[in-house]
């Protein structure tokens, strides 16, 4: 799938997009090289659910 489309894609659960980043590079560069950016994102109620507040 990265191969046709890069390693960066939107998967929708209900209206609520979600961004996915694949591989080392990508992350890196999100999270290192741009992390101003990444450090204001929105809380994922169902990932706080299944990790109970972890």
């Amino acid at each position: 799938f990265s191969k046709v489309y890069g390693p960066v894609f939107t998967v929708y659960f209900g209206l609520k997009p979600i961004v996915v980043l694949h591989g080392y590079e990508a992350v890196k560069e999100a999270l290192i090289d741009h992390g101003e950016k990444f450090s204001g994102r929105g809380s994922f109620p169902l990932a706080e659910k299944v990790n109970k507040g972890l």
